[in-house]
């Protein structure tokens, strides 16, 4: 049986964050930008110190689901003044979910979006 773990990303793990970033979003948007423009993009979004940032800012926080020990996808909810535009308070933001190519077709998105909706309620985000 196939073993999902999921769990919350530390300051540590940025450059696992990058990775994963860096090829779900190429995946999901690569054939709609040129290479200038996405390469621009992926440098100014993903660089390792503003992911570090991210990571250790009250009001954002990133999940990731394992899957056999692989990463396989992540989520970056945003609380508050983290959140990407202005929102009611009483709203969580999901700012980014994204699934690997491989791991697509499992539940993994669902996993992902049931979390959030957890979080909205544990924090009383109910938007």
């Amino acid at each position: 049986m196939t073993e999902i773990i999921l769990k919350k990303l530390t300051e540590e793990e940025a450059q696992q964050l990058q990775a994963i970033s860096i090829e779900t979003y190429v995946d999901t948007f690569g054939e709609f930008n040129t290479d200038e423009n996405m390469a621009t993009y992926l440098e100014e979004a993903y660089e390792i110190d503003k992911l570090r940032r991210e990571l250790t800012t009250n009001g954002s926080e990133f999940y990731l689901l394992m899957v056999s020990d692989v990463p396989a996808a992540y989520l970056k909810i945003n609380l508050d003044e983290q959140q990407s535009e202005e929102m009611p308070a009483d709203f969580l933001e999901i700012e980014r979910i994204y699934v690997r190519k491989q791991f697509k077709r499992m539940g993994l998105g669902n996993r992902l979006m049931e979390l959030a909706v957890a979080k909205a309620k544990e924090k009383k985000k109910f938007g």
